[in-house]
């Protein structure tokens, strides 16, 4: 019974598109979702499974390019916590968040 009321306001695309991660065939679910003019699902699975160049990717099917920034920007924090800060600050400079990266490069010098 919760399963039904889980689904329930779920269009088609989208059940379709979880059973297909749950096969990890996510580049297809992410297919689908765009098909069914969904790109913003699409982009999140990807950002959830950390593969940031397959999220950017379908970000060119989004009606608002700042998406793509925040991005940048989600894949520097990923990437500043796993200990590559000059990464993450050049992910910052693509994202034009400037700030950000010159804090970063800041504290890697005064440590």
């Amino acid at each position: 019974m919760d399963l039904c009321n889980k689904w329930k306001g779920t269009n088609s695309a989208e059940m379709q598109a979880e059973v297909l991660c749950y096969q990890q065939k996510y580049t297809e679910a992410g297919n689908l979702l765009v098909k069914a003019g969904l790109p913003d699902k699409a982009v999140e699975i990807f950002t959830n499974l950390k593969n940031y160049e397959e999220a950017k990717r379908f970000t060119k099917f989004q009606k608002n390019d700042g998406n793509i920034s925040r991005l940048l920007k989600d894949q520097a924090e990923w990437v500043k916590e796993k200990g590559d800060w000059k990464a993450a600050a050049e992910l910052y400079i693509a994202s034009k968040d400037f700030k950000k990266a010159i804090e970063l490069y800041r504290q890697r010098q005064e440590s």
